[in-house]
C-alpha cells in the first residue's frame, strides 16, 4: 500500500530533498529523519481534527491544487499558513522543542515541519480536486496517506509520478518502485510493438 512517505521513492521526493537542502542548509540525512517524523505527525494531527469535525479544511487547501510538491520554498510559504492552524501555540512550542531529539536548532526544525505541512496539504488538495471529494471523504483520504487504507492509493501514486515523460510506453521508475501499473491500455500488446 502506498502512503505519503513513498514520495521519497520518486523523482518528486528526490527533488523535494534537494530543494529542502538548499532552503534549510541541512544534510539529506537530517532532512530524512525530520520528514520521517513530520509527515506522520501532520497527518495524525489533521486526522484528529477530521475526527472531531473540524471545518477549516477548505481554507487550508485553498490555492494548493497547483503546488509543485518538489519545491520546498513554495511548500514553506503554504506551510507557514497551515502549520499554525493545526496546533495551538502551546502545542506548537512543545512540538518544536522536539528539535533537540534530532540535534537541530528550533528554527530549522520548524521550517522543515512547515515544508512538510505544505506538501501534505498540497497532496490533499490535489487529490480532493482531481476526485472532487466531499468533506465526508476526507478522513478516508487521510487514512490512505497514512497507509491504513488503499481507497485513494491510485490518485496518490499519480500525483507522485506526474513528471512522466516516457510517452506512457515504459513504466516510470516511480511506478516500478511503488508497484503500480497504468491500467488504461486495453490492447493485448500494450503498445510496445504497435498493437493499439
Amino acid at each position: 500500500m502506498a502512503n505519503i512517505l513513498d514520495i521519497f521513492r520518486t523523482h518528486t521526493g528526490k527533488k523535494l530533498l534537494e530543494s529542502a537542502e538548499e532552503e534549510t542548509g541541512l544534510s539529506e540525512k537530517e532532512l530524512q529523519r525530520v520528514f520521517l517524523f513530520g509527515f506522520p505527525l501532520i497527518i495524525s494531527i489533521h486526522r484528529s481534527n477530521c475526527d472531531s469535525g473540524s471545518k477549516n479544511l477548505k481554507e487550508l487547501i485553498e490555492g494548493l491544487q497547483e503546488l509543485n510538491l518538489s519545491n520546498s520554498s513554495e511548500a514553506l510559504k503554504k506551510g507557514e499558513i497551515i502549520f499554525p492552524n493545526l496546533l495551538s501555540n502551546a502545542r506548537r512550542e512543545k512540538v518544536i522543542a522536539l528539535s533537540r531529539i534530532f540535534g537541530l536548532n528550533e528554527k530549522a526544525f520548524e521550517k522543515i515541519l512547515k515544508i512538510t505541512a505544505g506538501v501534505t496539504f498540497g497532496v490533499i488538495a490535489q487529490i480532493t480536486s482531481s476526485k472532487n471529494l466531499k468533506r465526508e471523504d476526507h478522513c478516508k483520504l487521510l487514512d490512505t496517506l497514512s497507509g491504513f487504507s488503499s481507497v485513494y492509493e491510485n490518485e496518490l501514486v499519480k500525483i507522485f509520478t506526474r513528471h512522466d515523460d516516457s510517452g506512457n510506453l515504459i513504466k516510470t521508475e516511480e511506478e516500478i518502485a511503488l508497484g503500480k501499473e497504468k491500467d488504461n491500455d486495453q490492447s493485448i500488446l500494450g503498445g510496445y510493438s504497435g498493437g493499439r
